[in-house]
């Protein structure tokens, strides 16, 4: 473009050589292959930043999920031992009543012994003859 020959010899001459890379940056060519470049990048850029920020939201969106299953099972856990534990207390009262009922029968029992060994005493010790 710049129509440089002989450029290993002007590398030598630092100054020479200044002079053409500041001709080459002025350059309008150069220039808008720059700014394409540099459109890109940022293109690029903004591309990755929507992938990552995609990526972040879908594993926000997971880790949410994955705490209202663990809510969920947590949930479901307490509710299983609560009614584990309602079904343990109404089998203690069940067993508490039928404790109670045997201890009943056993008192009548007790008192129709009494009865009948009492009127069996009383029977025996009076002589009542027919």
């Amino acid at each position: 473009m710049l129509g440089v020959r002989r450029w290993t010899e002007l590398v030598i001459d630092r100054e020479k050589w200044r002079g053409i890379v500041r001709q080459a940056k002025a350059h309008r060519g150069l220039q808008r292959q720059r700014k394409k470049k540099k459109k890109k990048k940022e293109e690029e850029e903004e591309e990755k930043k929507k992938k990552n920020k995609k990526k972040k939201k879908k594993k926000e969106e997971e880790e949410e999920k994955e705490e209202e299953e663990k809510k969920k099972k947590e949930e479901e856990k307490k509710e299983k031992e609560e009614e584990e534990e309602k079904k343990k207390k109404k089998k203690k009262k069940k067993k508490k009543k039928k404790k109670k009922k045997k201890k009943k029968k056993k008192k009548k029992k007790k008192k129709k012994k009494k009865k009948k060994t009492l009127q069996n005493s009383i029977g025996s010790h009076c002589h009542v003859q027919p």
